[in-house]
């Protein structure tokens, strides 16, 4: 069976799925004092107001809510690796690791995939980052918005 991951702002949203799941279409984002705009992506390019996860779909997807007059948000499910970190100093992001082949992946705010790497082995790494706001997940599970500073 093929999961997938959809983080989302909503608890009445799905966060799983599998091949055998019905298609899944995702309810706007409630956020105080803001509207739901448009979901931007694993849905395309470009952003969209609907979105629907067909059915038999695999492999991981990643949306963000954006609202009119915050941009993009996000929910991430936490690490259960405690040891697992991201942090950024001035043109650096920074990773811990505590085990090998970790996946870390670096979105824009409106989430557009920027850069994926393979950390392979365990420990520390630092990896070079244009200055700007970025979405950093590690294996799937762990991100949060890392502000890079030149």
């Amino acid at each position: 069976m093929a999961r997938g991951h959809a983080p989302l702002l909503n608890s009445s949203n799905h966060d799983t799925y599998t091949v055998e799941s019905p298609a899944i279409t995702l309810i706007a984002t409630e956020k105080a004092n803001d509207v739901f705009v448009r979901w931007t992506g694993s849905n395309s390019d470009e952003s969209q107001p609907i979105v629907t996860i067909p059915t038999v779909s695999t492999g991981e997807r990643l949306y963000f809510a954006n609202y009119l007059r915050s941009g993009a948000s996000y929910r991430m499910p936490s690490s259960d690796d405690e040891a697992d970190k991201l942090w950024a100093a001035k043109d650096e992001l920074y990773i811990r690791t505590s085990k090998p082949d970790a996946i870390v992946r670096v979105y824009s705010p409106e989430g557009v995939l920027q850069r994926q790497q393979i950390i392979v082995k365990s420990g520390e790494t630092k990896i070079k980052l244009p200055t700007g706001l970025y979405i950093v997940t590690l294996n799937y599970v762990a991100g949060q918005i890392v502000r890079i500073n030149g």
